[in-house]
């Protein structure tokens, strides 16, 4: 018998480092590994946006003269970054009970894009369902 061998890649593996991550935590920080920072173009600053309709969040970097900007803060050794977007998640009543992660997260354009209907919660225990809550304004 001829055995039909598919080598194993680590790129797609969960917590691996050449994966776009992101997560929301419920104080509002949205937190990405490095690999995502650095694909975003390693900024120090972003422009938070917002798409009511789709549900999404976008992260841009910031132009030096922009003035509604975040800073972007190292958070672990490894080059974790994090945005603290309480106020933005509190007005756009953004809520999450737990630490979620924010399961496809694409670029696009240089805007990374947080999609909230697809999120799981960390605990390993309970991970399927969406557990982050938005209001819609019309």
């Amino acid at each position: 018998m001829v055995r039909q061998w598919e080598q194993y890649s680590y790129d797609k593996r969960r917590g691996w480092a050449k994966v776009l991550q992101a997560t929301l935590n419920r104080r509002g920080s949205i937190l990405f590994n490095q690999y995502t920072w650095q694909a975003m173009g390693q900024p120090r600053r972003v422009v938070l946006l917002y798409d009511r309709l789709a549900g999404m969040i976008g992260i841009r970097s910031a132009g030096p003269l922009e003035t509604q900007t975040l800073n972007v803060i190292t958070v672990s050794k490894s080059g974790n970054r994090a945005v603290r977007a309480r106020s933005f998640c509190r007005e756009l009543k953004i809520k999450t009970e737990r630490t979620i992660n924010l399961t496809a997260p694409t670029l696009e354009n240089g805007v990374l894009v947080l999609d909230l209907a697809m999120t799981r919660r960390l605990d390993a225990r309970k991970a399927s369902g969406v557990e982050c809550h938005h209001e819609w304004k019309t």
